[in-house]
């Protein structure tokens, strides 16, 4: 490909769309490894909750890569970034080839675990085979004691599919000593939490999961640092993205926390950008890089 662009997600698949705007011929190739066309993760929310239907959250159908000329390699992870060959290897064992790279592979869920958490279900919320899973198992249930782990975005992602349902006394547990302590100040903490209390949520902060277990009744058990023991049909883990850096490490592109770029993207190898979560980009306004 002209332009291969690892991800496609929506940063991949804007900057695919770009890209045709700006050149009409180059060959534009997509590998993402969702079996998926782009949905829309923001939406996945207003799916749980019934407000819109598995269908209303795709953004893309395949006749709008095709339209455009993009080729949209769906269920292919790359596994092996080769600059000096100009080749991304995949887990399917395909090789595809590249005059100009943009790495835009976002990133995967946190793994959790605690004593136990092998053995019980345990709901995570980063794609739509998840949130049709949360769907089904809010639909088809009676019971609906829910416990969420995690004080920061995705348990409130978690909480707005749920409220909505009419769900209450959902238990959050919350490590910190106040909701999403490392984004905003006492005030900002304790606004968010007397809203989340009004609508139901029993917040437990500076509390932390350490064991969980299956009851012969078929609830979960999770058990924390306070050797105090909450019953749920649902235990949603939401602790935060790892970015899919480690595929690029030792490749040449610099990587801290995420891909190293300058403020436009670029990385320091000649032809290789990055873009979306995984970029550490240069701010020239904060004179430092940032994640988004």
């Amino acid at each position: 490909a002209d332009y291969l662009i690892i991800g496609g997600g929506i940063a991949g698949t804007t900057a695919a769309e770009t890209i045709r705007q700006k050149d009409e011929r180059g060959s534009i190739a997509i590998l993402s490894k969702e079996p998926y066309e782009l949905y829309s993760r923001v939406l996945l929310p207003r799916y749980v909750e019934g407000a819109l239907s598995r269908e209303q959250v795709f953004l893309r159908t395949a006749e709008d890569y095709s339209k455009r000329n993009i080729a949209l390699f769906s269920d292919e992870e790359a596994t092996v970034l080769d600059v000096s060959r100009k080749e991304v290897h995949t887990r399917s064992g395909a090789v595809f080839f590249y005059n100009q790279l943009l790495i835009a592979a976002g990133g995967r869920v946190k793994p959790w675990q605690v004593e136990g958490s092998d053995e019980v279900p345990v709901w995570r919320f980063h794609t739509i085979d998840d949130a049709e899973q949360i769907f089904n198992k809010v639909s088809e249930s009676r019971e609906r004691r829910i416990v969420i782990v995690g004080g920061g975005f995705i348990a409130l992602e978690l909480l707005n599919a749920f409220i909505p349902r009419g769900i209450r006394g959902i238990h959050c547990i919350v490590p910190e000593k106040r909701y999403w302590e490392d984004y905003l100040d006492a005030e900002g903490s304790t606004l968010l939490e007397r809203h989340l209390e009004r609508n139901g949520v029993l917040l437990h902060p500076n509390e932390t999961a350490t064991s969980t277990l299956m009851r012969e009744d078929g609830a979960i058990a999770l058990f924390t640092s306070r050797r105090t023991s909450y019953p749920a049909d649902i235990l949603a883990v939401g602790i935060g993205l790892d970015r899919e850096i480690e595929t690029f490490s030792g490749s040449g592109v610099e990587a801290k926390r995420g891909i190293i770029t300058d403020e436009f993207l670029k990385t320091g190898v000649e032809g290789v950008w990055a873009a979306g979560d995984i970029a550490e980009f240069y701010h020239p306004v904060f004179k430092r890089h940032l994640l988004i």
